[in-house]
């Protein structure tokens, strides 16, 4: 699953943040990874680390809704697990 997202600030510069859930870790197989800044696959990254699919799927769902009340936009989505599909349709998101 990716998710990336941009929004236009009042310099008329853009600003990219990604999330996907496709980088392995060594410690849990549940692990989500942001990526921010001006270039949509560049600049500042995070790993986050879960327990568990139920606490990682929280998470998610809470940096959603944080970036869209930001004002980010959803430029581009996939997901092939029925999870995230279901997840992508719950907040009814479609690329621009």
């Amino acid at each position: 699953m990716i998710i990336t997202f941009f929004k236009e600030d009042a310099k008329g510069s853009f600003w990219y943040y990604s999330v996907h859930d496709r980088q392995g870790n060594l410690f849990t197989e549940y692990a989500l990874t942001v990526v921010w800044g001006r270039e949509p696959n560049a600049g500042r990254e995070k790993v986050y680390l879960y327990e568990s699919a139920r606490e990682m799927d929280r998470a998610l769902r809470s940096i959603l809704r944080k970036k869209v009340s930001q004002g980010y936009k959803v430029l581009y989505r996939f997901a092939r697990n029925k999870r995230y599909i279901a997840l992508l349709q719950e907040f009814d998101f479609h690329a621009v």
